[in-house]
C-alpha cells in the first residue's frame, strides 16, 4: 500500500499543465515578451542590458559591439520597452520621439 501511495505521489509531481497563450491573430495585451533597450539620443546608440551589447550604426549597417563606443560621451538615455527585438529597425521613430537632451541621466 505504501508503494502504491508513493507511486501516485511521484506520478502527480510529473504532471505538467500547459496553459496555451492567445492565438496569433488576437494577442493579449502584456502577453508577448517585452524587450528592454536603452537608447542614447545624443549618439543614436542602443544598448541591450540583458546581453550587455551596444548596437551602433556603422558603414550603413547596425552592428553589435561588446565594448562601449568611444563616441558615447553622454550618460543620458531613455528606456525603450518593445515587442520587437530590433528597435533600430524603427530608428526614425525613436530619433523623432527622443531627440537629444530628452534622456535621463543615470
Amino acid at each position: 500500500m505504501r508503494n502504491l501511495i508513493l507511486f501516485f505521489l511521484i506520478l502527480s509531481s510529473c504532471i505538467v499543465v500547459h496553459k496555451p497563450g492567445p492565438p496569433p491573430h488576437a494577442p493579449a495585451y502584456g502577453y508577448r515578451a517585452k524587450y528592454i533597450f536603452w537608447y542614447y539620443p545624443c549618439c543614436e546608440i542602443y544598448y541591450h542590458p540583458e546581453r550587455k551589447v551596444y548596437i551602433i550604426f556603422e558603414e550603413g549597417n547596425w552592428i553589435e559591439v561588446k565594448e562601449k563606443p568611444k563616441h558615447l560621451i553622454s550618460s543620458h538615455y531613455v528606456i525603450i520597452e518593445t515587442d520587437n527585438d530590433k528597435p533600430w529597425n524603427n530608428h526614425d521613430y525613436y530619433k523623432k520621439k527622443y531627440p537629444p537632451k530628452k534622456g535621463k541621466k543615470r
